[in-house]
C-alpha cells in the first residue's frame, strides 16, 4: 500500500517531477486521444467533456475523473459507488473556449491568489485547457499553459493508491519569469450539499472563539472573529460542526490539525493538508475556509503566501480519503462522534 508520509519533503524538492512530456504541453503537441495509457488510467467522454481522464482501481472500488479541458479539474471522486463531488449541470460539456466566460463547473481545483500583489487575470491557468505532462500506473500529471504576463504555470500530480483508494494530490505553481512574484495557492473542493463539516479548532487560536464568520461589507468580504454566530454552527468538544445546505454562509478557522472532514449521507470525506505555524495564512490566519449554499458545500484549503524567486516552485500537497459509514449522519452530535474514526494526518507539522 502506498503511503503519503513524504509529501512535505516532496513539496520542498519541487521541480524535479515534471517529466519530459511537458515539452508536448508547452509546445502544443499530441492530444490526449493519441496517448497510450498506463495501468489504471483510461479515456472517456464524461458529462460531455471529451478527453476526460479516469484513474480507477477495481480493488479499492475507487474512481477519479479529471477533465483537462476545464483546468484539469477533478470532477468525480467515487468510492464504493458514492461520488462526493458536486457538478453543475449547466456547465456540462462546456469549456472557456466555448462559453467565452469563466465556468462554475464544480469539482476540485487550485487557484492562484495574492494579498500583497495585484495579479492579472489567470483564468486560463485555472479554467483553461491543461495538457498531459506525464503518466504512470494510477498516476497522472497535468500542466497549464504559461501566463505570458506573469510567467506563472499551474501543474498538478494526482496519485490513486490502488489498494486503499486514497488520493495524493500535489498542486504546484511554477515561476518561469525573471522576477520575484508573491502569491499563494488555494484549493477548493465543491461537495454535494447538505452534509456536516467537521473542523477541529486550534487549542491556541488567534481568534477569540477559534473561528470566524464572513460578512459582505461595502462589496468586501470581511471575517468577524470577535463575535461569530451562526445557527448552522456548533462547537462540540473543540470541534466546529457546521450543518450545511441552508442559507449561504462562509466560515474560517486557524486550525492546525491538518485535516477537514465532511460527512454526507453514509460517507465521511477527509482532506489532509500540511500546516506550518511559522507561515502567514490569509484572512487573518485562516488555514481552512468553508462555504455553502443550497446546492453545494465548498472546502477551501488556504495556502500561505510566499515570494517565488525566478525558477522556483510553490507546492501545495494534500491527501484525500473517504470512509463508508454504517448509517446516515443526520445530526451535529452524530457527526462529531465520527472524529474518532479519522486517521491522523500523514503530514508532520513543525514543532513550536
Amino acid at each position: 500500500m502506498m503511503r503519503f508520509r513524504n509529501w512535505r519533503g516532496t513539496a520542498r524538492r519541487a521541480g524535479g517531477w515534471l517529466l519530459a512530456g511537458l515539452a508536448m504541453v508547452l509546445g502544443g503537441a499530441a492530444s490526449a486521444a493519441d496517448a497510450a495509457w498506463p495501468k489504471g488510467i483510461s479515456l472517456e467522454n464524461y458529462l460531455n467533456w471529451e478527453g476526460s481522464l479516469v484513474i480507477e482501481s477495481d480493488i479499492a472500488e475507487t474512481r477519479l475523473v479529471v477533465v483537462p479541458g476545464i483546468g484539469g479539474r477533478i470532477m468525480r471522486y467515487e468510492v464504493m459507488g458514492k461520488n462526493i463531488l458536486w457538478d453543475n449541470p449547466v456547465a456540462h460539456g462546456l469549456t472557456v473556449a466555448v462559453s467565452k466566460r469563466v465556468l462554475q463547473a464544480g469539482g476540485h481545483q487550485a487557484y492562484i491568489v495574492s494579498e500583497t500583489t495585484a495579479l492579472p487575470s489567470l483564468e486560463r491557468l485555472e479554467y483553461g485547457p491543461h495538457g498531459v505532462a506525464g503518466t504512470k500506473d494510477f498516476t497522472l500529471t497535468l500542466a497549464s499553459e504559461t501566463n505570458a504576463e506573469t510567467g506563472l504555470r499551474l501543474e498538478k500530480e494526482i496519485i490513486l493508491d490502488p489498494e486503499s483508494g486514497e488520493v495524493g494530490l500535489n498542486h504546484r505553481l511554477k515561476n518561469t519569469s525573471a522576477r520575484d512574484l508573491s502569491c499563494a495557492l488555494r484549493s477548493r473542493t465543491q461537495c454535494l450539499g447538505g452534509g456536516y463539516v467537521l473542523l477541529p479548532l486550534a487549542k491556541v487560536s488567534r481568534f477569540r472563539l477559534g473561528w470566524n464568520l464572513a460578512h459582505q461589507i461595502e462589496g468586501k468580504l470581511l471575517f468577524d472573529s470577535l463575535n461569530p454566530s451562526s445557527t448552522a454552527v456548533k462547537i462540540l468538544n473543540n470541534v466546529l460542526v457546521a450543518e450545511t445546505g441552508g442559507p449561504p454562509a462562509k466560515i474560517g478557522a486557524d486550525s492546525d490539525a491538518e485535516w477537514v472532514a465532511y460527512a454526507h449521507d453514509r460517507h465521511l470525506f477527509i482532506q489532509y493538508f500540511p500546516h506550518d505555524f511559522r507561515l502567514q495564512y490569509p484572512d487573518g490566519g485562516n488555514t481552512v475556509e468553508v462555504s455553502w449554499n443550497e446546492n453545494y458545500t465548498e472546502l477551501e484549503i488556504c495556502g500561505a503566501e510566499s515570494v517565488l524567486a525566478p525558477g522556483a516552485t510553490l507546492a501545495a500537497p494534500s491527501k484525500w480519503t473517504m470512509i463508508e459509514l454504517k448509517e446516515r449522519v443526520t445530526s451535529a452530535k452524530q457527526a462529531r462522534a465520527l472524529v474518532s474514526k479519522i486517521p491522523p494526518s500523514p503530514f508532520k507539522a513543525p514543532r513550536k
